[in-house]
């Protein structure tokens, strides 16, 4: 009783609070993943306390489960260094050309206020 309630009390207050604390979720995949897998194992556990007995079934249930969310945490890791950082650095090498563009027209406009403003002041002194 007092393992599953101090894994919910982890899974439930600890990570709501990190939540709260970061000012949002940047990984909703692998939050929802790693969720999904407890709540499953939760799940599981209940129904083989209420049983009474561990079999042998239950336990190589248990190594299937965790066999299928390490090949699972595997290949998102791989999707994440292929697809998902490459779209990260493409974004990122786009917005910094956009700052780019954004301080050169900046530093072009600056510079013709200077000329045509310092014109004007000499066409109006005479």
């Amino acid at each position: 009783g007092s393992l599953t309630g101090g894994g919910m009390f982890v899974g439930t207050i600890v990570c709501g609070l990190v939540v709260l604390n970061c000012g949002g979720i940047t990984c909703r995949g692998s939050l929802l993943r790693d969720i999904s897998m407890y709540a499953i194992s939760v799940y599981i556990v209940r129904g083989v306390l209420e049983s009474g007995e561990v079999t042998r079934k239950d336990v190589l249930l248990f190594l299937e489960m965790y066999i299928i969310y390490v090949a699972v945490i595997f290949c998102s890791d791989m999707y994440h260094k292929k697809v998902t950082r490459q779209r990260i650095k493409a974004e990122s090498q786009l917005r910094k050309s956009l700052v780019k563009e954004k301080r050169a027209s900046r530093l072009l406009s600056d510079k013709s206020k200077d000329v045509f403003g310092s014109h004007a002041a000499t066409e109006a002194s005479p």
